[in-house]
């Protein structure tokens, strides 16, 4: 059971602790065994959420991109008179 503990540690869930017999260690093992179940699963369900959340984060930095192209060769343009900003009289 501890080799499978170690396994399990790095993340090899390939090989299911053995459990026979139906004492305490037998139980144990199917626990140990529906644990590991677990943790590949919700490990996966991490990875898909990696992936679509750099997926998001691509399609927004390109939008962004998009979006400085069209204001950098907007900008050669003068701005109308109401947006440009006025100076400050002192006092």
């Amino acid at each position: 059971m501890l080799a499978a503990a170690r396994r399990l540690g790095t993340g090899d869930f390939s090989k299911p602790v053995p459990t026979e017999g139906h004492d305490e260690f037998a139980q144990l093992g199917h626990e140990f065994n529906a644990m590991a179940g677990e943790l590949e699963g919700r490990i996966a369900e991490l990875a898909r959420q990696r992936t679509r959340l750099q997926e998001s984060i691509r399609r927004i930095g390109q939008t962004f991109a998009a979006n400085l192209d069209r204001d950098t060769c907007s900008s050669s343009s003068p701005r109308p008179r109401s947006t440009r900003r006025r100076p400050r009289s002192a006092g």
